[in-house]
């Protein structure tokens, strides 16, 4: 496994690692809680069913794709890998950002 390059992924992306590693979710119920949580930093708008943005769905489908997050059944819910939780825990524990909406958005992970 290669080290840990906190700019390998965007803050969307991180942000959706934080959604699913919380538990295995749906990608509607990811969506809708990075929105709650994180809809000042990320865009997104109104859809069919409500809320969408097209910054956390593009990310799920990354976070697969690179193997940090997989479907816990087909068709099912989504879960972070190991290699996904080394991801997350270092945006989370490795420091301060000098970017404002990184920092912004790893306080609210802490908190």
């Amino acid at each position: 496994m290669t080290e840990i390059d906190i700019d390998d992924y965007t803050l969307p992306e991180y942000i959706t690692m934080y959604i699913i590693g919380k538990g295995p979710a749906y990608r509607s119920q990811i969506i809708r809680e990075a929105i709650n949580e994180f809809g000042d930093m990320i865009e997104h708008g109104p859809y069919i069913y409500g809320e969408y943005s097209d910054d956390i769905d593009e990310a799920v489908e990354r976070l697969q794709w690179d193997g940090i997050a997989r479907y816990v059944s087909p068709r099912g819910r989504i879960e972070l890998t190991d290699y996904g939780r080394k991801y997350l825990h270092e945006f989370i524990e490795g420091g301060a950002f000098e970017d404002e909406d990184w920092e912004k958005a790893r306080g609210r992970m802490t908190s």
